[in-house]
């Protein structure tokens, strides 16, 4: 049932989202191409346009996919549809697995996709042993190989957003459960409880 859960959710809310992850990958990709030409001064600077598309359109689709999974929760469970969502035969322990994971593989997907795009844009032998020399600079002792740092550090970022995944929908349980003012609330408790995981961190 979960597994139905997921591939229902994945289809409803990629819908739009497709369509931006194909857009930043393929802008990245003609902007790589145009910097091969960058020493035609005229291919110089319109590189730098498409380099700065390509940026907006990243953190378009990370804060959009954020947006997405927080609005689609919303309203499965808050909404108008949230009659239809609790009637199916499934339990609410299902219900929140799977639209957790289905949260987690969106945001996942935007991350290799933005990460992915600012290696086409970016990504060059140079750069990367400018990386490692910059590294080895400044933190004593580092040995480690730019690639390596790069997925050490992906990683961490797909850590963090699941945090910020769980810290969404936990504010919006909350919000809920008052009568007026849901949307203060819900950011309110989100302050909360990133407060008090900075905290203990």
């Amino acid at each position: 049932m979960i597994a139905k859960l997921i591939k229902y959710d994945l289809i409803k809310t990629s819908r739009t989202l497709k369509y931006l992850y194909a857009i930043t990958l393929g802008l990245a990709v003609l902007t790589r191409i145009i910097n091969l030409f960058d020493y035609i001064f005229a291919f110089y600077i319109i590189g730098l346009i498409f380099a700065g598309c390509t940026y907006s359109m990243i953190v378009n689709a990370l804060i959009n996919t954020f947006i997405h999974v927080l609005k689609s929760f919303m309203s499965d469970f808050y909404g108008d549809r949230s009659y239809l969502i609790h009637t199916l035969p499934a339990s609410k322990n299902q219900l929140f697995t799977a639209k957790y994971i289905t949260a987690l593989i969106l945001l996942v997907v935007s991350l290799v996709i933005s990460l992915g795009s600012l290696a086409i844009v970016l990504l060059t032998p140079e750069l990367a042993s400018s990386l490692n020399t910059l590294l080895s600079s400044e933190i004593p002792g580092f040995d480690m190989q730019a690639w390596v740092f790069v997925v050490v550090f992906a990683v961490l970022l797909i850590v963090q957003i699941c945090a910020y995944m769980s810290f969404g929908f936990f504010a919006v349980i909350k919000a809920n459960t008052y009568n007026r003012k849901r949307v203060g609330m819900g950011f309110l408790w989100f302050g909360i409880i990133f407060v008090v995981s900075m905290l203990a961190m």
